[in-house]
């Protein structure tokens, strides 16, 4: 990685993790603000659910627009506008108008993921996919480490209203540090492009049965490579991994009755072993010879183990709990890894990698948008110990869509070769 590179990489890490600071937020400050608002559960899922379907309906959008755009001025704009919706969220007392700025906020933030993985498509080579989709995944959970101890941190001095605030002035800060410091020759580079016979040839390639062009639409991309089959997982690991994020605090504060200093102080368990949930799934992808869908059935199926083992420790010490907790939202991330990132990397070439990255981070964030206010219903009326056993399950429904895909492909090849 030459010095250029290791600016750009640098640039998109921080830009991802800064933008973590300005959702996660909501997740620490939510006990308090429930408490401070006299909410139930569902009311302070709903606004979480809220965040997620505006960030899944304007992943679909914004990652279409982010092959067509100029990333630098687009991501800017997403940055800037995003820190002051979160400082604006601190004034509010009316559940509605934060209902909708938080929405906003959603929209916003999609602006992303798409965008930056059309930068990276553009500066590494495909060899690099595996390696360049682990470093920044590191993000997220770079930006709910911050996010989560800068927050924990100040809603113990102060009020719910500073998780706002300080992580708004942070991000604003950085968007302009982003203007400034991003190259203005980005979508120019394309070190990536490989000829098509390369791209055949390519052992990371997983779509090899499928004949593609640039002119061909997202749609006709979609249902050719059986890229809808992979929604299904996409579906399922968000409501996992985003409802984990979501609820985790209130979730061991409420199982073992803890204060918000040791809710804060468990909590961070959570991303760090996430971090290496995502350097796992690397590995793992590695060990099994760049067979995405493989090392995500395996990753989809340890997290059901972990959620199983999670139902049987929730009356046993918070130690075991958090651990459990945390190895089924590590395995969940390290899926979230290969699917949201690889895969549309693969796709480099023909000039998607930012609408298919939006396609399937907003089938994702669609599963995050049902896991706010529905894990919030189900904790209220059947308890916590109901909501790991849905987790359980969508794991393995994700994992036999998974399977599902991989036999036809198999049965695919099979008929070409008779």
């Amino acid at each position: 990685m030459d010095k250029r590179q290791k600016k750009i990489f640098m640039l998109c890490w921080c830009a991802y993790a800064s933008a973590y600071l300005c959702r996660t937020n909501l997740s620490i400050a939510m006990p308090k603000m429930i408490s401070d608002f006299g909410w139930d559960k569902t009311s302070g899922g709903l606004v979480g659910s809220v965040f997620f379907w505006a960030y899944a309906i304007g992943q679909l959008i914004n990652g279409y627009i982010g092959d067509k755009v100029k990333s630098r001025p687009f991501i800017f704009i997403a940055l800037a506008a995003a820190s002051i919706i979160n400082i604006m969220v601190g004034f509010l007392s009316s559940k509605a108008l934060l209902i909708t700025l938080w929405g906003i906020n959603g929209f916003l933030l999609s602006m992303l993921w798409g965008p930056i993985v059309k930068i990276l498509s553009r500066w590494f080579p495909p060899e690099k996919n595996n390696d360049v989709a682990v470093g920044i995944s590191t993000s997220m959970i770079g930006g709910y480490l911050i996010s989560w101890g800068l927050v924990g941190q100040i809603m113990n001095l102060t009020t719910w209203q500073w998780a706002f605030w300080i992580p708004g002035i942070i991000v604003l800060i950085f968007s302009f540090v982003w203007l400034i410091g991003m190259s203005d020759d980005t979508e120019k580079a394309q070190l990536s492009v490989l000829s098509k016979d390369d791209y055949k040839s390519n052992p990371m390639n997983t779509q090899e049965n499928v004949q593609f062009s640039e002119t061909m639409s997202l749609k006709d991309i979609i249902f050719g490579s059986k890229l809808w089959l992979i929604a299904l997982a996409c579906i399922a690991q968000g409501v996992i991994k985003d409802g984990i994020t979501l609820w985790g605090p209130t979730f061991l504060g409420e199982i073992k009755t803890l204060n918000p200093q040791m809710v804060a102080a468990f909590s961070l368990f959570i991303p760090i072993m996430s971090l290496f949930g995502i350097f796992f799934a690397g590995w793992l992808n590695k060990k099994m010879q760049f067979q995405e869908k493989k090392a995500i059935i395996l990753l989809l199926a340890g997290t059901a183990i972990s959620c199983f083992a999670l139902y049987f420790s929730l009356k046993m010490n918070i130690y075991i709990s958090t651990l459990f907790l945390s190895i089924a939202s590590a395995l969940a991330y390290g899926a979230n890894t290969l699917l949201l990132t690889i895969i549309p990397l693969n796709f480099a070439k023909y000039n998607k990698a930012s609408a298919v990255a939006g396609f399937l981070d907003f089938c994702s964030y669609m599963g995050a948008a049902l896991a706010g206010v529905l894990t919030g219903y189900i904790a209220d009326n059947l308890g916590w110990g109901m909501v790991v056993v849905m987790w359980v399950i969508l794991a393995l429904v994700g994992a036999v869509g998974l399977f599902i895909t991989g036999s036809r492909n198999n049965a695919e090849k099979h008929q070409k070769v008779v």
